[in-house]
Order: C-alpha cells, then structure tokens, then sequence
C-alpha cells in the first residue's frame, strides 16, 4: 500500500524505478511462496507422507520428465509431521541428484516399516559416483547435497547407506526412527556406509 502511495507521488523516472521495485518484490514473494509449497506441499499436512510422495511423484514426471515408481508400504508413515517433513525433503533431494547427475529418467523409491523404524531407499540405474572420492576431497563443494541429508539423519537418529560405483548406477537407503527420539545435546553420529557396488531392489524395475 505504501509503495503504491509513493508510486502516484513521484516524478516519472522515480515512478519507473519504483514500479520496478514493485514487480520485483512480487516475483520475490511469489517464489518464495512456492519454496514454500516445494518444501511442505499440503499433501504432507492432510494425507502424511505416502499422500505427499505420490503427489511428489507426479510433480516429477510433469517438471522434469522423471518417472518415479512408487513402492510403499501402507502404514509406513513417521508418527511425527517434523519426522514426514524431514523425510519427504530428503527424498525430493534424492530425486533431484537423479535429474541433476544420473543421466536416466526413472527412478524408484521404496518406503516401508522395519520394527520400529522406517526404511527409505531411492534407487536409480545411472551414472553411478564415486562418493568416498567426493567426500575425502579437500576444497571441493559438497557433494550432491548429502551432506545435508547426512546431516538431517544425524539430528533425527537416522542412518544413511550408499551403495554406488561409477557406471554401476546408485541406491541410497535412509533409515529413521518412526517417532521423536530425545537427544542429548551432542547427538551420536549416524551410521553411514559407502558400498563400491550397486545396490540391488527387492524388485527389479524397468527403464
């Protein structure tokens, strides 16, 4: 409103500066608002997670020409929406590293209960990468953001397995508490393992 005052106020040049401002504090707020959606979709709010990775699903084939096959387990759901929110950021992550890096466009994401934690594994048949190499080298950026993902595993008492070699294509299975774990202040760091082979699906999958 105020910056709509000041626009009939001004001489022309100012005018034309401020309607510039205008329109870009209004594309600003307008991608803002859809991080927002990309990061907490309302799917994940009503529905809980498997609701939200479908909608994810789609939201990849249409944006990015990436077919993800589903396979989850009913009821494989975290008992928390912090936990849901957590994991679904970490999948789309996932998803995304395969548009970015694997050279194919199929990918497959399992979601299911195993005693009282829940498994995640996103599979693909591409590029493969050499992961111990991205992580021991000193300067270099980090890679594919899963660090971030190790990170978020880190804070919920999650593990993180890479099963990867270049050419052999990559699974990376997440496993998580199905609820809120108490931390001490300096949480234990979480199981990680990086496997020099390619992981191989409970089932196959085409491409």
């Amino acid at each position: 409103m105020e910056l709509n005052r000041l626009t009939r106020q001004a001489d022309t040049d100012m005018r034309q500066q401020l309607m510039r401002l205008a329109a870009f504090t209004g594309d600003y707020i307008e991608k803002m608002r859809n991080l927002a959606y990309t990061l907490n979709p309302p799917a994940l709010h009503r529905g809980g997670l498997l609701p939200a990775l479908n909608v994810l699903a789609k939201d990849m084939q249409t944006q990015h020409g990436l077919t993800v096959v589903l396979r989850n387990q009913a009821g494989a759901e975290p008992a928390s929406s912090v936990l849901s929110s957590i994991v679904y950021r970490s999948i789309r992550e996932l998803l995304l590293n395969v548009i970015k890096h694997a050279g194919v466009n199929e990918a497959l994401v399992e979601v299911r209960s195993q005693d009282n934690r829940i498994r995640i594994s996103v599979t693909d048949k591409g590029k493969g990468f050499d992961y111990p190499a991205i992580r021991n080298c000193k300067g270099c950026k980090p890679g594919f953001g899963l660090y971030s993902i190790e990170d978020r595993m880190m804070f919920i008492g999650g593990t993180m397995q890479i099963t990867t070699k270049p050419g052999k294509g990559s699974s990376i299975v997440l496993t998580v508490p199905r609820d809120i774990i108490r931390f001490s202040r300096q949480p234990k760091k979480p199981t990680r393992s990086v496997i020099g082979k390619q992981s191989i699906a409970s089932e196959p999958f085409g491409l």
